[in-house]
């Protein structure tokens, strides 16, 4: 029987080298992780997002929220991120 990794797993074995990536292409202090729940992660679309910005992460939440509703390529002002999915 095939046996696949958990996306718990992947994203656990990725996640120093990911830290070590952006720390180096942003600096150390751009670092602050987005970890949406279960049900917010299936609406926004990814796992995990590495953020630099000066809002919670409801407000987060509700501004990419707000940006994808509208359906528009939009930046948001506020916001640098690199947002990730890990699927096995």
């Amino acid at each position: 029987m095939k046996q696949s990794l958990s996306e718990a797993l992947l994203e656990m074995h990725f996640h120093s080298a990911l830290v070590g990536y952006y720390s180096n292409m942003f600096g150390a202090n751009f670092l602050s992780l987005y970890k949406p729940t279960p049900q917010r992660e299936a609406w926004v679309g990814f796992d995990q997002g590495w953020t630099c910005s000066d809002l919670t992460n409801d407000q987060l939440f509700e501004e990419i929220k707000e940006s994808i509703s509208r359906e528009e390529n939009t930046s948001i002002d506020s916001i640098s991120a690199i947002f990730c999915s890990s699927k096995p």
